[in-house]
């Protein structure tokens, strides 16, 4: 049975900006390693750029800010209704 108020298009905003405050959280300790990297291993950190050319990091680069964005624009939403 479908509930009603799960078609509406504010649930959809509110599993869209939890899915990418999720994806966000799970970016968080990969972009902390690459700054410990950055501090302690200079040649692992070159490895890591040049692995970063690929074009499916290049791709998943661009669904990062993709869900940056749309988390942010949820969370201002969010604000305005509260």
């Amino acid at each position: 049975m479908i509930r009603p108020h799960r078609t509406h298009a504010l649930w959809y905003a509110f599993i869209l900006h939890r899915i990418s405050g999720v994806a966000l959280a799970l970016f968080l300790p990969v972009h902390f390693y690459t700054l410990a990297l950055a501090l302690t291993d200079p040649e692992r950190l070159d490895g890591f750029f040049r692995w970063t050319e690929l074009a499916v990091v290049k791709f998943a680069e661009f669904g990062l800010v993709f869900l940056l964005a749309l988390h942010m624009f949820g969370g201002l939403r969010l604000m305005a209704l509260e």
